[in-house]
């Protein structure tokens, strides 16, 4: 019993150490990467990372130091001041505003959502016969169908949820969500990858490369 106590003072300490450190990080860097900007900044916040700030959630960082570091939901995250998306060049960028669809083409649907590693059943009462030990997202499935809910539109979950659909299906809807899992690579980036599960009657993960995407 001595040695569970111990533990468990042991994950607390660890805990409290992890949270200080995030609210310690997420003011500094608000500080030096947003803060000098002032007033300047617009309330929609278009953000272009280069290198490792493009592994950096902006929308955590916090404006302002928390008075208490455990309690989340009085952090004044910068997502609060700011709606935050991102585009990784100023050409890219230039061209998403320009393209345009012609007045005569058909509206887009709403919204396209894939949970590729949800084993339950989603509202669409579609199963999943896939294996469970494959890295499964047990919240995946509500997280779609409840964006679905607010959006309409579509959602696919498990076996379902194929790379080949989601390719013939994408460029019908506004809103694409993906709620599975993701690697990135570091040093060839076009071989980072989204993953749709198991390719049928294999152990390989169905990938969809960064390339793939242009």
């Amino acid at each position: 019993l001595y040695g569970l106590y111990m533990a468990e003072v042991e994950t607390d300490s660890l805990k409290k150490a992890t949270q200080g450190q995030y609210a310690a990080a997420a003011f500094y860097l608000y500080e030096k990467l947003i803060s000098p900007f002032g007033n300047r900044l617009d309330s929609n916040l278009i953000i272009i990372p280069d290198g490792d700030l493009g592994y950096l959630p902006f929308e955590a960082l916090l404006t302002q130091k928390p008075d208490k570091i455990t309690r989340y939901q009085s952090h004044q995250y910068l997502l609060l001041k700011h709606r935050i998306s991102y585009a990784y060049s100023t050409g890219l960028l230039r061209k998403m505003k320009e393209k345009s669809n012609p007045a005569d083409a058909a509206p887009l649907k709403p919204f396209l959502g894939f949970a590729p590693y949800y084993y339950g059943s989603g509202d669409n009462g579609a199963s999943n016969t896939k294996s469970s030990s494959n890295r499964p997202l047990p919240h995946s499935g509500e997280e779609i169908a409840a964006l679905q809910k607010q959006f309409g539109g579509h959602a696919y979950y498990g076996a379902t949820a194929t790379k080949g659909l989601f390719l013939s299906l994408a460029a019908q809807y506004r809103i694409l969500h993906l709620a599975t899992h993701a690697a990135a690579n570091r040093t060839k980036g076009d071989y980072s990858a989204i993953s749709f599960g198991l390719l049928n009657g294999s152990s390989e993960e169905d990938l969809l490369y960064v390339k793939d995407f242009f």
